[in-house]
C-alpha cells in the first residue's frame, strides 16, 4: 500500500457513521488504523504518492511513486467505480486495465491473509492486495457542535 499520508478527513472534526468510531478525531484513527494495518504480515505500507501508472504485457500493473518507486501488482479493483470520470475510464481502457464493477460481498482469505474478491453476484477474482477509497457525508451534526456528523 502506498499512502501519501493526507487522508480525505483529515481536516473533520470526527467521524461518522463508523461503528465503533463515532466522534474519535481523523487523525486518531488513521492512528489506530495504521497500527492494525502492521499487524498484516502481507502487507507493505510505503510512504508516498503515486504519480503514474502502467500495464505490462504479462497483465501486471506498476506504480511509479512521486520519489521514483516502482511498486508492483497483478489488480486494481474499484468498488463501483460510480466516481471515475469518462475520460479516467478512457486512460485506464487505453492502459489494458479492465475494471470490474460489481458490487463487492466480501474479502476472502485465511486468517489475515487476502486471497480474493467475492462479488455480489457469486464470482470471485483472485487478489492479494486491496486499496478502498470510501465517501460518507452527512447533513447531521453533532450535537452541541457545529461539526457534521
Amino acid at each position: 500500500m502506498v499512502d501519501g499520508g493526507r487522508p480525505a478527513n483529515r481536516v473533520a472534526a470526527g467521524i461518522g457513521g463508523l461503528l465503533g468510531h463515532d466522534r474519535r478525531s481523523p487523525a486518531e484513527y488513521y492512528e489506530a488504523a495504521s497500527a492494525e494495518l502492521a499487524a498484516y504480515p502481507s502487507v507493505t505500507v510505503r510512504r508516498g504518492e503515486i504519480v503514474d501508472g502502467t500495464r505490462d504485457p504479462g497483465g501486471r500493473f506498476g506504480v511509479t511513486t512521486g520519489d521514483g518507486r516502482r511498486e508492483r501488482a497483478r489488480t486494481v479493483l474499484t468498488n463501483g467505480g460510480g466516481h471515475l470520470s469518462d475520460a479516467q475510464r478512457d486512460q485506464l481502457a487505453a492502459g489494458g486495465v479492465a475494471l470490474d464493477e460489481r458490487p463487492v460481498a466480501a474479502l476472502d482469505g485465511p486468517g489475515t491473509r487476502l486471497r480474493s474478491v467475492r462479488f455480489a453476484d457469486g464470482g470471485t477474482l483472485p487478489i492479494e492486495a486491496l486499496l478502498v477509497k470510501t465517501y460518507l457525508s452527512s447533513a447531521r451534526r453533532w450535537p452541541g457542535t457545529s461539526a457534521p456528523r
